[in-house]
């Protein structure tokens, strides 16, 4: 699904803004402060009711207001909406008010490029396990509640654990039973992202900078599963960590562990790179990421990219922004008025809207 309309209202120094994008590369240019990033957040919230810039959404509403509210219109008529008032988060399909975020998600992909997506390189395993369930999530109908069948029994586990009372046995069978199944499809996902990735990042690295030496040779990948599958089974691997858990009050092996290992040699990566390559390999994998939901699905994913110049050479800048391009996906990106980056844009006949002091104009 791609945006069509979409309606801010109170969101930091947007009082009140409508946009009507296109289907393919929407161009956000204004001033720093005059609320390109805002408009952003504003779509990352719908989809997923977080920003990518936040984690208080209470620091996103603007100022001295008890309310905020972003909608949207899909190409295919479906109505989104996120409201925030007075503390309290509603969300709208079709305007019929529901309680699961995943209800809204499922409608909208949306993904994001910005100053700290570094954060998937040496950020904690969790934001390299929220990078292969989001696409697990759009391409898997049956993921969701896999995994949500998954925390659910993981969490009375613990409560057990904690408690030392009652049976640990229908807790462990039922966890081990369904987090093989979510490691499968994990472990799967993992390895057609990874040779989508390595020819993205082949194309990328003749356009960055000259810092440490980077080859997809020396390059490498490895899904860690959140115990040793060469050794045992996951009942297994939990029933040899009995004594610890009960210990700890908590279940130390499982999916809920797994994470994305990156190599440079024998060295972790993120120990020796420089956050523009960083950024680079972000950039290959969330292609990647982009190129396996739109084969796989009927439906365009949405990239919001924030900052695109920040740490990038002009020429790589260049060559992702053709490659979103060949991604077929609809494209929000924000850059400064006159910046280079604009111009390039320009030469990509993206639709340009700017915004002042909150206000967009387009």
């Amino acid at each position: 699904m791609f945006l069509k309309r979409i309606v801010v209202n109170n969101v930091r120094n947007i009082k009140e803004a409508v946009l009507e994008p296109e289907e393919n590369i929407n161009l956000i240019v204004g001033e720093n402060g005059s609320g390109k990033t805002s408009l952003l957040e504003s779509i990352d919230i719908l989809s997923r009711g977080r920003s990518f810039r936040s984690n208080k959404i209470a620091e996103v509403q603007r100022k001295n207001t008890n309310s905020m509210a972003i909608g949207g219109i899909l190409d295919n008529g479906i109505k989104i909406q996120y409201k925030r008032e007075n503390a309290k988060v509603r969300l709208y399909l079709n305007s019929n008010e529901t309680k699961k975020q995943s209800d809204v998600s499922k409608n909208i992909a949306v993904q994001s490029i910005y100053p700290n997506s570094h954060q998937l390189i040496e950020g904690p395993p969790s934001e390299r396990r929220s990078y292969l369930d989001w696409g697990l999530f759009h391409v898997e109908q049956n993921y969701r509640d896999l995994w949500s069948e998954y925390t659910k029994t993981l969490k009375q586990r613990n409560e057990a654990l904690k408690s030392q009372k009652g049976n640990l046995a229908p807790w462990t069978e039922k966890l081990a039973a369904s987090g093989e199944k979510i490691t499968s499809s994990r472990k799967a996902y993992f390895e057609n992202i990874t040779r989508g990735f390595f020819d993205y990042f082949e194309e990328f690295l003749p356009h960055a900078s000259n810092e440490t030496p980077l080859s997809s040779k020396a390059i490498s990948l490895y899904f860690s599963p959140g115990w040793d599958l060469n050794q045992s089974s996951l009942f297994d691997a939990i029933e040899k960590n009995l004594k610890r858990d009960l210990e700890k009050g908590f279940t130390s092996v499982g999916p809920h562990c797994a994470d994305i290992r990156l190599k440079l040699g024998e060295t972790d990566a993120c120990k020796i790179i420089s956050r523009g390559q960083q950024k680079l390999i972000v950039c290959a994998l969330l292609m990647a990421q982009f190129k396996d939901y739109n084969e796989k699905t009927s439906n365009k994913s949405i990239i919001i990219i924030d900052e695109l110049a920040s740490e990038l050479t002009l020429e790589l800048q260049a060559k992702v922004l053709e490659k979103l391009l060949d991604a077929k996906s609809q494209v929000f990106i924000s850059a400064l008025t006159d910046s280079s980056l604009a111009e390039i844009l320009s030469d990509f006949g993206a639709s340009v809207f700017h915004v002042e002091h909150g206000e967009i104009f387009g």
